[in-house]
């Protein structure tokens, strides 16, 4: 088995279901055989098994199976052997929506059962070629969300706005890719306004939830309850995720910068913790199974 999974195929489909905006991404992966690091992550994946086999996290899944994955606060590990999957990248509350079940609640990796509305639609979508299958996903999902009368509690729609509000902050701190001249030393750039404003970056959370009438405690409550983790959590999930994807077309250091670290040695304690690679180390790895938002 090779240490690395082969990407023989991938397929990003347009962002953003016009039928379901709650489906933020379609993402076809045709798989060799390998083991399959997936880092931690704040987005929510249905995995369509469409071909083959495999594993995640020790649960076997083949040909019809759907899996569910995300909010992890650590690496997951799958296997694949010669796997075709379409994954579907879901906002949270669409997700229990569907399922009923709140992200918290995941722990990591759930294959769901056949009474579950996904699991009818895998076994729609396998009888259809590969160029059906975003159609056919948004008609089913926004036909089931018509049908059904949606209640969300008040503690769900408070972790929905504030989360939000946390992916938005999240390019507050980033700085233009083109202040970086060729060869340069990063350092140079961080001036007084980039720490201060990297110092204030940690006190998002409960400003965010003062600015919306909610106490700093009970906002911590409401994403413990919803999604399984703390704020800061989050926030450091969501700051890493961005590094992970800055990372394309970035040196460690430039990333490190943009993301709103202090510098590499902070960004590389966060890798140490939420990935299995060092941030130099990932760069060729960086387009992974769940790739960044």
């Amino acid at each position: 088995m090779n240490t690395a999974w082969e990407l023989k195929m991938e397929k990003y489909l347009p962002y953003t279901s016009e039928k379901c905006p709650g489906i933020r991404q379609h993402i076809i992966y045709e798989l060799g055989a390998g083991i399959i690091p997936m880092p931690a992550d704040t987005s929510l994946y249905a995995i369509f098994v469409m071909k083959g086999a495999g594993q995640y996290e020790g649960i076997r899944v083949k040909a019809g199976d759907v899996v569910v994955l995300g909010l992890n606060r650590q690496p997951i590990t799958g296997i694949s052997e010669n796997m075709t999957l379409f994954i579907l990248t879901l906002d949270f509350t669409l997700f229990y929506d569907i399922t009923g079940i709140l992200p918290g609640d995941l722990d990591g990796v759930m294959q769901l059962g056949v009474w579950n509305p996904l699991s009818e639609l895998s076994r729609i979508l396998i009888e259809f070629p590969q160029n059906c299958w975003r159609r056919l996903a948004d008609n089913y999902l926004s036909s089931y969300l018509a049908k059904k009368h949606c209640v969300h509690s008040l503690n769900l729609e408070r972790v929905h706005y504030i989360s939000n509000k946390i992916l938005q902050s999240s390019h507050t701190y980033r700085r233009p890719v083109n202040i970086f001249p060729t060869g340069c030393n990063t350092t140079q750039f961080e001036n007084e306004n980039y720490v201060l404003n990297y110092q204030k970056s940690s006190k998002d959370v409960h400003r965010i939830a003062r600015d919306a009438g909610i106490s700093p405690r009970q906002i911590e409550r409401n994403f413990k309850q919803v999604l399984g983790m703390t704020p800061k959590e989050y926030q450091q999930i969501v700051r890493f995720q961005h590094a992970l994807g800055l990372l394309r077309d970035n040196t460690p250091s430039q990333a490190a910068i943009l993301a709103g670290y202090y510098d590499q040695s902070h960004m590389t304690k966060d890798f140490a913790r939420f990935s299995p690679w060092t941030p130099v180390k990932c760069a060729p790895v960086v387009s992974s199974l769940l790739p960044y938002q």
